[in-house]
């Protein structure tokens, strides 16, 4: 019983010690460096379109708290500011 009891043990600390390997050779990877960027202009409210990679990307103004005051400004301001945009293909 001891003997069944110590390779039950001994084999759960393997694989313990074998996940934990696979995790650190999987996840272990230095993230990658990203590019400086530069930081949002505190001045503007926020609600025009800026220019991100797929020119798609409309910043939330900052003065809307509420749940209700996010959903009127997505439902009335932001299909106006949205109006003509084009999506453009991705380059892979």
């Amino acid at each position: 019983m001891i003997a069944g009891l110590t390779v039950d043990f001994i084999a759960i600390l393997v694989g313990a010690i074998g996940t934990l390997f696979v995790l650190v050779l999987l996840f272990g990877r230095q993230a990658p460096v990203v590019p400086y960027a530069e930081p949002f202009d505190a001045a503007d409210d926020g609600a025009t379109a800026t220019d991100d990679a797929d020119g798609l990307f409309v910043r939330m103004p900052e003065h809307l708290r509420t749940h209700a005051e996010m959903v009127a400004w997505m439902t009335q301001e932001l299909p106006r500011l949205t109006e003509g945009v084009t999506t453009k293909p991705r380059r892979n």
